[in-house]
């Protein structure tokens, strides 16, 4: 989940950078995320909804894995969003 919610970010834009998305205001994009984020906390927190999923308790030493994969996914996107870019693109956003 933590990729995909980075390829989220990372691919609004063709041109611009992860820096330079999160400072233009998308509350679509807030929604999506902090939506995720609560839902995964509440399912992965709660015993109730842990049954209903079918999920085991996690350590907080467990979410590190998920956020370096998500990290990754996300500087990934970023280099090959800057080595796709044309040439002359590069040279004006730098």
């Amino acid at each position: 989940m933590a990729g995909n919610l980075a390829s989220l970010v990372v691919n609004r834009s063709p041109l611009r950078d992860v820096g330079a998305l999160m400072r233009i205001p998308n509350r679509a994009q807030w929604w999506v995320l902090g939506g995720t984020f609560v839902a995964l906390a509440a399912v992965l927190s709660l015993p109730a909804l842990r049954r209903i999923f079918h999920f085991s308790p996690i350590r907080v030493g467990d979410t590190i894995y998920p956020a370096m994969v998500g990290a990754s996914v996300m500087a990934w996107s970023e280099m090959l969003k800057r080595w796709q870019r044309p040439r002359r693109d590069r040279r004006h956003l730098g």
